[in-house]
């Protein structure tokens, strides 16, 4: 996915965002490098987010990687 495509995407998402943690330095994704936030979900379940609270899985570039299928 271009930078580009990757705007684009982002502009169009209307997927829930959360509450990135003031003060939390984040660490980089192992597969694209982006610096990523980990939050807790309403159930529990620890998800990476970017900076602006968007969920990373759909905007990485390479989600697969870490997929359990």
């Amino acid at each position: 996915m271009t930078q580009k495509e990757r705007i684009e995407k982002k502009k169009r998402y209307t997927g829930p965002k959360y509450e990135v943690p003031t003060g939390d330095p984040g660490s980089p994704c192992k597969a694209c490098g982006r610096n990523l936030h980990f939050v807790r979900t309403k159930s529990g379940v620890w998800i990476p987010v970017e900076y602006d609270g968007i969920p990373h899985f759909g905007f990485c570039s390479d989600p697969k990687r870490f997929s359990n299928k």
